[in-house]
């Protein structure tokens, strides 16, 4: 199956094939993964990535966010979007209108820093909360430019995927006013 995904604002195009229940192949920049997966949990993988010869294992932390999925990969933070998938999604209306931007863990966390405050106004991936899980913290990045509108959580919450962390309202990008 082929992919273009965006993260951070780069578009990668990516192929993957399933050669076993646990196991896949995959293409990334031209580059050849053999990729084992354990699932541990709902939102939890292991991951056994060999390019070459080269074997590294990952703790990867997978969870829904709007418009893709938060993938937290050695404590880093990836907001992931199929742009194929989305292009063909028939009625789907893009920009602004989406409505307000949430933040949610991508896993059961504990809140450790807030970044912001109400009031403030951030960029597209712009680290807002930082959350722990499993003695790895992960920064939560706002989904698109905007302002600030409300933090729900104060330090040391423990928080589940899903719950709304901090709202932020949608601005025009830079340049976009006209």
């Amino acid at each position: 199956m082929d992919y273009t995904l965006e993260s951070r604002g780069e578009t990668v195009t990516a192929a993957a094939e399933r050669t076993g229940p646990d196991r896949f192949t995959a293409n990334v920049k031209g580059k050849d993964y053999a990729v084992t997966v354990l699932r541990v949990s709902d939102f939890e993988l292991r991951l056994t990535v060999d390019q070459g010869g080269e074997v590294l294992s990952h703790t990867v932390f997978v969870g829904p966010e709007p418009g893709g999925k938060c993938v937290v990969v050695n404590g880093v933070s990836y907001s992931i979007r199929d742009l194929a998938l989305e292009r063909d999604r028939p009625g789907r209306k893009k920009g602004l209108s989406e409505g307000p931007g949430k933040v949610t863990p991508p896993m059961p966390a504990v809140v450790k820093r807030i970044l912001v405050k109400e009031g403030d106004l951030v960029e597209k991936g712009d680290p807002v909360i930082v959350v722990s899980a499993m003695k790895m913290e992960a920064s939560l990045g706002a989904p698109y430019r905007g302002q600030v509108e409300k933090i729900n959580v104060k330090l040391e919450d423990k928080v589940s995927p899903g719950q709304i962390l901090v709202d932020i309202t949608p601005m025009p990008e830079q340049g976009d006013e006209a």
